[in-house]
């Protein structure tokens, strides 16, 4: 079971993405939505996701400083924002990728198909390795 959590301030958008994940992959299971990101903090904090689809700009806790209080972080994250300015810094935390607002099914098909493949090559690299002698 792959476990996601969405973190945007816009409700409209946590409810666009959430269908959206839910139509292209009903095996996913989103397992937390939050408004505020101080929840979506401590919710984290005790039931890691999968992935994550973090919004940057929000009140009271932007994602950056969001992930800041996670380090390190043994997930993968998403951003999704309507802010082009932060990309390069959003690559500096290690983001898998970077959608820009309104996201779209053809967004979410192709981000989630490319997340499953790393997924499924860290998998095969990350296996048990034999020394023949």
């Amino acid at each position: 079971m792959t476990k996601i959590i969405i973190i945007d301030d816009e409700s409209h958008c946590i409810n666009v993405l959430d269908s959206l994940i839910k139509k292209v992959h009903a095996d996913y299971t989103v397992i937390g939505v939050f408004t505020n990101p101080l929840d979506g903090l401590e919710f984290i904090q005790k039931n890691p996701p999968d992935l994550l689809f973090l919004d940057i700009e929000m009140p009271n806790l932007n994602g950056f400083a969001l992930l800041d209080n996670l380090l390190p972080i043994d997930f993968d994250v998403i951003f999704t924002t309507a802010y082009d300015q932060y990309a390069i810094k959003a690559f500096q935390y290690s983001a898998i990728n970077y959608l820009l607002k309104p996201i779209t099914e053809k967004n979410i098909v192709k981000t989630l198909s490319n997340w499953e493949k790393r997924r499924k090559k860290q998998a095969i690299n990350s296996g048990p390795c034999y020394r023949i002698t």
